[in-house]
């Protein structure tokens, strides 16, 4: 009822956008006042990173010290002795965000990366808006817009260190600039565009490769060879340079990161999808440790950990791969942060009317890029693995379907009346 009553206040001004750019960024706001002074902040391996770009030790996380084995280097507080190896366990593209905010706010940025944090929020309310709008009436944009402003979810994002709010913004944006035209008026510079937010997203999270690899693959069955040649120019042109430095770096061909081999082995290990390793694989891992091609010789023991688990158990993989996927959509029972009530309960119900949108408005010719996006996510979970983040990834293209299915529903009552 409350969304309804936003709604019918927003509806009566003219500056639409405005006033739901600003609810967004004030809300954000006030929850970082709030949460900025209840715990530290963790950095992840996103921290160390950027840490040891800005001390001159160039992408580099794991090393070599004596009485050590290999660890992470803190950005707060690197040790003297150590010797950091060559890095490529995560694309550049956040820890590169974070060095450029300890350069310009010191070692303490937590206050200024969330800021700049809501405020990409607020943009991604502005375009998750715009691309309701091209499918749905003006009233179901904006409750999609009211969903995604007050969902706890999305608002813990905002005060987490982490690329999904930049991934949130690129998605959004990437689905408004791919439907803004149809695909025969496209011009260079609506692809060149279409690259660089496809580029982005790699940079950030490489497993939106899936993605990108659907929607050349739509246009080449479509027909569309010359745009979708531009593309695959645009984005291999863009990571290329990240390519060739892990070249020339590992002596081998990394196209993406050295934590693959991780990823794969979490989605095919004897235990349950999203576990990482046993004593057994850890203490193997640390033989490593003298060689400065660490994270390359880790992630190929955890291939042909994964490639032996499912040549042992075919059948048992094939069916774990359709567990994932019941844990992407529904919950994921190795943490117990999916049964908080405030994550559960507002999933349910964008499940239910995300439904009630399908059944009652599949519509493929202005919704195809939110289903192939979703058919992305549901793939790259069953050939990898399913955890609550890839699921609140996924749920920027779930929140406008399931706000069309709570229209329909609130329709059909009112006639009822």
């Amino acid at each position: 009822m409350f969304f309804f009553l936003f709604l019918k206040l927003v509806l009566k001004t003219k500056r639409i956008i405005l006033i739901i750019f600003l609810v967004t960024l004030a809300l954000r706001l006030a929850v970082l006042l709030f949460y900025s002074k209840q715990q530290d902040t963790n950095y992840w391996e996103y921290g160390p990173l950027a840490g040891n770009m800005i001390a001159g030790n160039g992408y580099a996380l794991f090393y070599k010290a004596e009485f050590y084995t290999p660890s992470l280097i803190s950005p707060e507080s690197p040790l003297i002795d150590a010797e950091p190896y060559p890095s490529a366990y995560m694309m550049p593209g956040y820890p590169s965000f974070l060095a450029l905010m300890f350069v310009v706010f010191g070692n303490k940025p937590d206050i200024a990366i969330f800021l700049v944090q809501a405020l990409i929020t607020a943009f991604t309310t502005i375009y998750i808006y715009k691309i309701t709008l091209s499918f749905a009436s003006e009233r179901t944009a904006l409750l999609t817009a009211a969903i995604y402003i007050f969902l706890p979810e999305m608002i813990y994002t905002t005060v987490s260190i982490g690329p999904t709010v930049f991934v949130h913004f690129l998605l959004v944006f990437l689905f408004y600039r791919l439907s803004k035209k149809g695909i025969d008026d496209y011009s260079f510079q609506d692809l060149l565009t279409i690259g660089l937010i496809m580029s982005a997203l790699l940079y950030l999270r490489p497993a939106t490769i899936m993605f990108v690899i659907i929607i050349i693959v739509y246009f080449l069955f479509k027909r569309y060879y010359k745009q979708a040649l531009a593309m695959i120019i645009v984005i291999t042109s863009l990571l290329l340079p990240w390519t060739i430095r892990n070249y020339f770096v590992f002596d081998r061909f990394v196209p993406f990161t050295t934590s693959s081999g991780l990823n794969v082995y979490r989605g095919h290990n004897p235990y349950y999808p999203g576990f990482w390793q046993d004593d057994k694989t850890e203490q193997r891992i640390l033989k490593f440790a003298d060689s400065v091609n660490y994270e390359v010789k880790m992630s190929d023991l955890f291939m042909n950990l994964s490639i032996r688990e499912i040549k042992e158990h075919p059948v048992k993989e094939f069916f774990t791969s359709f567990e994932k996927l019941i844990y992407l959509w529904g919950y994921y029972p190795y943490d117990s942060r999916s049964l908080n009530p405030l994550y559960l309960a507002p999933w349910l119900f964008l499940l239910v009317f995300f439904a009630v949108s399908l059944w009652r408005k599949f519509d493929w010719e202005h919704k195809k890029y939110l289903y192939l996006f979703l058919i992305s996510c549901s793939l790259t979970s069953m050939l990898f693995f399913a955890l609550l983040r890839y699921q609140t990834i996924m749920k920027i293209t779930v929140i406008p379907l399931a706000a069309q299915g709570l229209v329909i529903i609130w329709n059909l009552l009112k006639k009822k009346k």
